[in-house]
């Protein structure tokens, strides 16, 4: 997992990026806390799908983890200067609209009720 730099591509690894250019994650602000952080979720996330082939998944969970990591790409968006040219959070609108499209009954199923008011 890495950042990329457009004008000279030079990729940053997250392990580089966490303890060589920086004194560690407690030395962070918290937007830049949530890339770690997102990568995290978005590998506990696999880990749970990866459970399915031995019918282990907890489907809710799988789907939680994915819109925590949507929320933590959104978080280092929020916090990064844009730099006077508009940006789009692409990582967090796709890991979104897939959970939206694979994981929306399962969401429902965590909070008792919320699909019955949806569909009143």
């Amino acid at each position: 997992m890495g950042s990329v730099r457009r004008p000279n591509r030079h990729v940053r690894l997250l392990l580089e990026y966490l303890f060589v250019h920086t004194l560690g994650p407690a030395s962070l602000p918290g937007h830049l806390l949530a890339w770690p952080l997102g990568v995290l979720f978005y590998l506990g996330a696999l880990a749970n799908a990866s459970l399915s082939v031995v019918g282990r998944e907890d489907r809710r969970i799988t789907a939680l983890l994915l819109v925590l990591a949507a929320a933590m790409c959104l978080r280092l968006w929020w916090g990064l200067p844009s730099g006077g040219s508009p940006t789009v959070p692409l990582g967090a609108a796709l890991l979104f609209a897939f959970v939206w499209w694979f994981h929306a009954e399962d969401l429902r199923g965590i909070a008792p009720g919320a699909g019955r008011a949806i569909r009143a």
